[in-house]
């Protein structure tokens, strides 16, 4: 889903998105309609699973800021497309391209039998994802605080992270794009 809202995004309303892992889209700080310290949120996915009933299943539901003002905004880190200088802000053309990349892209993975590799599908999440090669900051569920290096996505869709005690692939956490020191 995420690889398709920033295929429709940048094609429909002209806007820069890119994926931060594990779910969300931003416009980051370089890419921004103003000069900004820090990447906007533009949108959050969020997917929940049943996969042992006789009809295994996965809705997903993503939030995505079309027309809001920065003012209208509770925290200083969101961003909407308006925002952003949107070409597009017609809520019916961006689902319909939404919908229509995802088509695209699950009609692929399926002919590939679920194979995120051969479908394409993971490099070209790799490819849209700002979080890998930066400096991040993970809050893990166990409290944990890990100050690292984001250098990849492995093939099981985990944050492969560098630090002082080696390398680690994460399947949960919230990252925060450390801003680069000046």
């Amino acid at each position: 889903m995420g690889v398709a809202a920033v295929g429709a995004v940048r094609r429909t309303a002209g806007v820069e998105a890119a994926l931060k892992w594990p779910n969300d889209l931003i416009v980051p700080a370089g890419r921004r309609a103003e000069p900004a310290e820090g990447d906007g949120k533009l949108a959050g996915i969020l997917a929940e699973a049943d996969l042992f009933s006789d009809a295994p299943a996965v809705v997903i539901g993503m939030g995505l800021n079309v027309s809001q003002t920065r003012d209208e905004f509770p925290v200083p880190t969101a961003v909407s497309l308006r925002s952003e200088g949107a070409t597009e802000l017609d809520r019916s053309v961006l689902l319909g391209a939404v919908l229509g990349e995802f088509e695209e892209l699950y009609t692929v993975w399926t002919a590939a039998k679920g194979d995120a590799e051969a479908s394409g599908l993971a490099p070209l999440y790799r490819e849209l994802c700002s979080t890998v090669g930066r400096r991040v900051t993970v809050h893990l569920p166990d409290g944990e605080l890990l100050e690292t290096t984001a250098t990849g996505i492995d093939d099981e869709a985990r944050l492969v992270v560098s630090g002082p005690d080696g390398e680690r692939a994460l399947n949960v956490g919230d990252v925060v794009h450390v801003r680069p020191s000046a």
